[in-house]
């Protein structure tokens, strides 16, 4: 398959340089390896796009309405559910850090009947899932489970949390993204 090459953060412009310096300090707290991801760099093939992805990582990780451990699930489980072994290499690197035990990540598949996972836990895993099937089977019953755990500021959050991460995963998968060895949760046993 073609790789699209990441770009040389050395000849990119001088804005594009002060995109990668934030993105690689933002790195090293979410995760504790100060590098520019890999998307971000191949994303930079088009600028335009680079630009629009960065306002939206940036308005992402801005909202706090919703618990960032439910926020985390979510992500991790499209991650999981697509098999994006980049999204899942970062994905859990900072699911880690943000106090989700590997425990939980690794009993994702079988999130409806595990002890480690509550109520509140099962609704985002669930509303995860039907959002990221194709099509979508997001239901009034599914939303009306979530409205007992959260509000709508808080499901818009979380809806946004997942629709931008099954962004994320097709971007990486299409364009075949190697991990940047984040964790070793990306390895293949963890689908």
């Amino acid at each position: 398959m073609k790789r699209i090459h990441p770009i040389d953060p050395a000849q990119a412009p001088f804005w594009m340089r002060l995109l990668f310096r934030y993105a690689r300090g933002a790195m090293a707290k979410l995760t504790g390896k100060a590098i520019v991801p890999r998307p971000v760099l191949v994303a930079a093939r088009q600028p335009r796009l680079l630009a629009a992805i960065a306002a939206m990582e940036s308005a992402e990780s801005a909202m706090h309405s919703a618990p960032a451990r439910a926020k985390m699930l979510a992500q991790m489980q499209v991650a999981r559910l697509a098999g994006c072994r980049y999204c899942i290499d970062i994905g859990s690197a900072i699911a880690l850090r943000a106090g989700v035990e590997e425990e939980e990540m690794l009993a994702l598949p079988d999130y409806e009947s595990h002890p480690g996972f509550d109520a509140l836990d099962r609704a985002v895993l669930a509303y995860a899932t039907r959002m990221s099937v194709t099509p979508a089977t997001v239901t009034a019953e599914t939303l009306e489970t979530m409205a007992r755990y959260f509000d709508d500021a808080q499901i818009v959050e979380l809806t946004a949390a997942i629709a931008w991460e099954n962004h994320r995963v097709r971007f990486n998968q299409a364009l075949d993204i190697v991990p940047d060895q984040f964790s070793a949760l990306a390895e293949p046993a963890y689908r």
